[in-house]
């Protein structure tokens, strides 16, 4: 992967997975950081999620998406 360039490359030849429900995480961060923090990755997470959809959708990528 060239610096700058996104979704690009493998992560170890593993399939992906992206998911903003990461629960124990949840947990740890309340715990550690506070409701807030916790609620700011979420939203970070959810984010992404929305992009990849609208980067799969703008350039018709073949991608089994559900959500």
């Amino acid at each position: 992967m060239k610096p700058g360039e996104i979704l690009t490359g493998t992560t170890g030849h593993t399939t992906a997975k992206i998911s903003a429900q990461h629960g124990l995480i949840y947990d740890q961060l309340i715990t550690d950081h506070g409701k807030e923090k916790a609620r700011l990755y979420y939203e970070a997470n959810a984010a992404g999620m929305k992009l990849i959809k609208d980067l799969v959708e703008e350039h018709s990528i073949e991608f089994n998406l559900t959500a």
